[in-house]
């Protein structure tokens, strides 16, 4: 998936935009760290991820705020970027496994809705 960070002071349009850069859950590029060179701490902060593949394959998401799993639970999938940011930085993290896992299989995803949400379209 392709990530966007966009940051305002107080204007309509973004005071700074990271451009798109990649992100992929279980690597190295499951974080990532922008300076975001807007001098303050920003008024508002918008991460936008692009889908490069599958069905939702130039769909927008969102970044949030928080995070829905922990990931112990093998069976359990999960995803989604969070992020936080203060006056230089916005830092996100994609789902990694957790290191009692290390021996299976990752389900986190970058990108994740599971059947059940919106009649089974995903």
């Amino acid at each position: 998936a392709l990530v966007r960070v966009l940051a305002w002071k107080q204007q309509e349009a973004p005071t700074w935009s990271s451009g798109e850069f990649e992100m992929i859950s279980d690597r190295a590029q499951a974080f990532a760290e922008k300076a975001h060179n807007v001098g303050v701490e920003p008024k508002r902060v918008q991460v936008q991820i692009r889908a490069t593949g599958g069905s939702n394959n130039g769909f927008i998401y969102e970044g949030m705020g928080m995070a829905q799993e922990a990931g112990y639970d093998y069976w359990t999938s999960y995803g989604g970027v969070i992020f936080a940011y203060n006056s230089q930085t916005v830092r996100l993290w994609a789902p990694t496994r957790d290191p009692r896992n290390a021996d299976k299989h990752s389900l986190g995803r970058v990108i994740f809705h599971a059947d059940g949400w919106a009649g089974e379209w995903n």
